[in-house]
């Protein structure tokens, strides 16, 4: 099961390496989109799939059985591979507008897999020991995952001096990509969810999670986290373009910062077993904090920017990792404190909050870019300071957070939620 979670994770990992780092260069280089516009298209885009992600797990949770939704995950697969492609690069007489349907249709599609698929982490991982091992798996699959991207990025996308050239070799490298993932993702484990107690209807969930401060405070300083590392990877073509007009510079910025959360995974396991997934969360900002102030240092050539993005590779891959398992010790919260089943309403926000904030960095991206009219020393120097800002502001959400206890149930067994005798009545969550 565990091979088989990593296959699949793998392949959706691919998918989304490919969104967060071109679907904004797609809108502003292919679509011809102005800057702004762009980016509020893309916020838009991102608050749909935000929206799709929640309605995805209430309907885990309490209308679709686990069987039902493995049969539904993998009749997604190949609609959604379509939608990818057709939603990056526009089909050739069919205009813009098609092109953005379809990345409206892609994101619904993608959250019917996303969402199970990420709960899986909670169902296959009952112990502490299990879960830092498949979070361990994610991080090394979705890293390998982001190697296989650039490389390809990097021999497919070439220089040319004719833009239909350039567009068709982008169009290639987007179907390899989805045509992989798509193989891939069929190897998704089926969901089982045996001995799961009974599940809250959405607005009791809601209210039980969005009442724990713990909760809100472990998803905020996520959330900054994310913001910071969105709008960072997706500037690297623009970096590529304004600074080096160089196609293939995003592809080895890449695989730098793959290498990167590679050679740290050990450092955030080893982090997470000895201190705690939230202390070694602090330490995974760190290192984002300082890769963007040695980022903006490397812009005056003071230092070579693969050392920056090593450190902001591994930052960006520890924070992943431990965010995943905080998040599973919080559904295991959660599920004591109520007697109900919350994962995939828990899961579900995490992700729709995640993507509000991949959303997020992308706008501030088109802001900036639309007030430079390109990408300027400045604006590459404004976008540093707030990839810092953000992971500062993710620490210090951290440390308020020990205010408020653990995120797991002091050492309490996971077994003794599934074994609970659920009452027919109602529950007032607490």
């Amino acid at each position: 099961m565990e091979l088989r979670f990593g296959i699949s994770h793998f392949g959706k990992a691919a998918l989304w390496a490919v969104i967060e780092i071109y679907a904004l260069f797609s809108l502003t280089d292919l679509l011809r989109l102005p800057a702004e516009l762009a980016g509020l298209i893309f916020f838009v885009l991102l608050l749909w799939s935000a929206a799709s992600d929640m309605i995805v797990g209430v309907l885990i949770d309490r209308w679709l059985s686990p069987k039902a939704v493995t049969r539904v995950l993998r009749l997604c697969v190949l609609p959604m591979s379509l939608a990818f492609v057709a939603g990056l690069v526009p089909v050739a007489g069919t205009g813009g507008a098609a092109a953005l349907g379809a990345a409206f249709l892609f994101r619904p599609l993608y959250s019917m897999i996303d969402v199970p698929h990420n709960g899986l982490l909670r169902e296959l991982g009952r112990d502490p020991v299990r879960r830092r091992r498949l979070s361990t798996i994610r991080l090394l699959c979705g890293a390998a995952a982001s190697f296989g991207v650039a490389y390809l990025a990097t021999v497919m996308l070439r220089t040319s001096a004719h833009a239909t050239d350039a567009v068709q070799a982008y169009r290639r490298f987007v179907v390899v990509v989805a045509g992989i993932s798509g193989v891939l993702l069929l190897a998704t484990p089926p969901l089982r969810g045996a001995g799961a107690p009974e599940a809250l209807d959405a607005p009791r969930a809601t209210t039980a999670i969005l009442r724990d401060p713990l909760v809100l405070l472990v998803f905020g300083a996520t959330m900054l986290g994310i913001v910071g590392a969105s709008l960072f990877q997706k500037t690297l073509p623009y970096i590529a373009r304004y600074q080096f007009d160089d196609p293939r510079w995003t592809g080895r910025a890449m695989l730098v910062l793959a290498a990167g959360k590679l050679l740290a995974a050990p450092l955030w396991t080893y982090l997470a077993a000895r201190c705690g997934a939230r202390a070694g969360s602090v330490a995974a900002y760190a290192f984002g904090a300082i890769g963007a102030v040695l980022f903006a240092i490397a812009l005056t050539r003071l230092l070579p920017f693969e050392l920056a993005l090593l450190l902001l590779g591994a930052g960006i891959g520890g924070a992943s990792l431990l965010s995943w398992i905080l998040v599973a010790e919080l559904v295991e919260r959660l599920e004591f404190a109520h007697a109900r089943r919350l994962q995939g309403s828990l899961f579900g926000l995490f992700t729709c909050l995640s993507k509000v904030a991949l959303g997020l960095g992308g706008t501030l991206l088109g802001m900036i870019l639309a007030a430079d009219g390109g990408l300027s020393g400045t604006a590459l120097a404004t976008i540093c300071t707030l990839v810092f800002v953000s992971a500062t502001a993710a620490i210090v959400s951290l440390r308020v957070a020990r205010r408020y206890g653990d995120t797991a149930r002091d050492g309490r067994s996971s077994k003794k939620v599934a074994n609970m005798q659920i009452d027919a009545a109602p529950i007032t969550p607490a």
